[in-house]
Protein backbone atom coordinates (compact mmCIF):
# COMPACT_ATOMS: atom_id res chain seq x y z
CA UNK A 1 0.00 0.00 0.00
CA UNK A 2 3.23 2.88 0.48
CA UNK A 3 4.76 1.21 -2.20
CA UNK A 4 1.74 2.56 -4.00
CA UNK A 5 0.95 5.35 -2.64
CA UNK A 6 4.72 6.77 -3.55
CA UNK A 7 4.32 5.75 -7.16
CA UNK A 8 1.76 8.44 -7.01
CA UNK A 9 4.18 10.80 -6.92
CA UNK A 10 4.55 15.01 -6.06
CA UNK A 11 2.47 18.07 -6.02
CA UNK A 12 4.52 20.62 -7.04
CA UNK A 13 3.59 23.80 -5.38
CA UNK A 14 5.21 26.97 -6.77
CA UNK A 15 5.47 28.89 -3.60
CA UNK A 16 5.97 25.36 -1.05
CA UNK A 17 7.86 22.67 -2.25
CA UNK A 18 6.71 19.12 -2.99
CA UNK A 19 3.94 16.79 -1.40
CA UNK A 20 2.95 13.43 -1.61
CA UNK A 21 0.22 13.13 -4.14
CA UNK A 22 -0.90 10.44 -2.02
CA UNK A 23 -0.73 9.95 1.83
CA UNK A 24 -1.48 7.06 3.70
CA UNK A 25 -2.48 8.14 7.46
CA UNK A 26 -3.55 4.98 10.35
CA UNK A 27 -5.35 5.70 13.03
CA UNK A 28 -2.40 5.93 15.23
CA UNK A 29 -0.97 8.32 13.26
CA UNK A 30 -4.53 10.67 13.39
CA UNK A 31 -4.19 9.85 17.18
CA UNK A 32 -0.58 10.66 17.70
CA UNK A 33 -1.65 14.02 16.10
CA UNK A 34 -0.14 13.48 12.58
CA UNK A 35 -1.89 15.17 9.81
CA UNK A 36 -1.56 15.44 5.80
CA UNK A 37 1.56 17.15 4.04
CA UNK A 38 -0.22 19.72 2.14
CA UNK A 39 0.59 23.66 1.02
CA UNK A 40 -0.81 25.99 3.69
CA UNK A 41 -4.68 27.16 2.66
CA UNK A 42 -5.17 30.75 3.03
CA UNK A 43 -8.99 30.49 1.85
CA UNK A 44 -11.37 28.31 3.57
CA UNK A 45 -12.45 24.93 1.55
CA UNK A 46 -16.35 25.88 1.62
CA UNK A 47 -17.95 29.12 2.29
CA UNK A 48 -20.12 29.55 5.12
CA UNK A 49 -23.87 30.42 4.02
CA UNK A 50 -25.05 33.77 4.72
CA UNK A 51 -27.40 33.80 8.09
CA UNK A 52 -31.53 34.51 6.97
CA UNK A 53 -33.36 35.60 9.41
CA UNK A 54 -37.15 33.83 8.57
CA UNK A 55 -40.17 35.95 8.04
CA UNK A 56 -42.59 34.56 10.34
CA UNK A 57 -40.75 33.98 13.73
CA UNK A 58 -44.03 32.06 15.23
CA UNK A 59 -43.93 28.19 15.16
CA UNK A 60 -47.09 27.03 13.89
CA UNK A 61 -48.63 24.05 15.98
CA UNK A 62 -49.62 21.16 14.13
CA UNK A 63 -53.91 19.88 14.46
CA UNK A 64 -54.59 16.25 15.09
Amino acid sequence: MTDEAASAGFFTSEHFGKFPRVQILTIEDLLAGRTLQMPPSLERTFKQAERVEPENKDQGSLVF
